[in-house]
Parts: C-alpha cells; sequence; structure tokens
C-alpha cells in the first residue's frame, strides 16, 4: 500500500489508493466502492491499463467527499464544509484527466482491434457459408440428375 498517511496520522487526500484498499479503508465492500465508481461519485478514480489486473485507482479525497470516509480522519478536512448561496468555486479540472484520457485512448484502441478481428472473422464465415453453399447445390444437382437417370433406365418418363 502506498504511504498514505501524514506525519499526524491522518489519511494524505492527494494519495491514490485501489478499490480494494479503499473498501479496506472506509470499512466497506469493494462492491460498495464499484457501485459509488459507476455512479460516478469517485470522479477522480481512472483504471491503469498498463496494469495485467486492470485495477482502479481513486483518490482519498474522493473517498472523502463521497462520503464513504469521516472528515477528522482526512488532513485538512477537519471542518465541515461552509456553502456559500451567493457563488459557488467553479471547480479545477480534474487532477487525474491525463491518465484517464490515456486509459480511455488505450480502450478504444483495444475496442478497435477486437472489432478489426471480428469483422475479419465473419468475412472468413461468410466466404466458408458460400463455398458449402456450392457444395450443397453441387451434390442436389447431381442427386437430382442421378434420380432422373435411374428413372429413364427403368421405362419411367419424368
Amino acid at each position: 500500500m502506498p504511504q498514505i498517511y501524514t506525519p499526524e496520522g491522518l489519511l494524505d487526500p492527494t494519495v491514490h489508493v485501489t478499490a480494494g484498499q479503499a473498501a479496506e479503508l472506509c470499512g466497506i465492500s469493494e462492491d460498495t466502492i464499484r457501485r459509488a465508481r459507476k455512479r460516478d461519485l469517485l470522479p477522480g478514480a481512472f483504471q491503469d491499463q498498463s496494469d495485467s489486473y486492470r485495477r482502479w485507482w481513486m483518490p482519498i479525497s474522493d473517498l472523502l467527499t463521497a462520503g464513504l470516509l469521516k472528515r477528522t480522519d482526512v488532513a485538512g478536512h477537519h471542518e465541515p464544509p461552509v456553502l456559500s448561496l451567493v457563488s459557488a468555486p467553479v471547480p479545477a479540472p480534474a487532477a487525474n484527466a491525463a491518465p484517464r484520457a490515456e486509459a480511455y485512448a488505450h480502450e478504444l484502441d483495444r475496442l478497435r482491434a477486437e472489432n478489426s478481428r471480428l469483422v475479419d472473422l465473419l468475412r472468413g464465415s461468410q466466404d466458408s457459408v458460400a463455398r458449402l453453399s456450392r457444395v450443397v447445390e453441387a451434390l442436389v444437382g447431381n442427386s437430382v440428375g442421378n434420380s432422373l437417370g435411374n428413372s429413364r433406365g427403368n421405362g419411367v418418363s419424368a
């Protein structure tokens, strides 16, 4: 696990943890973390495409914002948030936008390759069906021809 605690013993909100580590820190199941991620409650979460396990990582600050961690456990977040009815601050772009964009680009490349493979497979299947159709037509044509030839040999008119 990465160094997630400050010298004061509080959680560092800038550190990213895996879904399993997040579940352990929050005292909940990984399924709950997954559902929170799918409901966009963890906007800084990203999937590491270079990891063979393709693990999801999320900042501790997202776990706090989603209400999965207590404010008193996270450094710099002891006071309750002050809400302003006049103007709300505009959030800065996500710090993990570049890794997420890269992960999406990798996934798009993977899907394009899979699509190409499936198109090639479909074309091959269509060629096989066409060859089999010709074989069946030839066999049926020979069968009908043989049947007519045998009928004529017996004196039966077609």
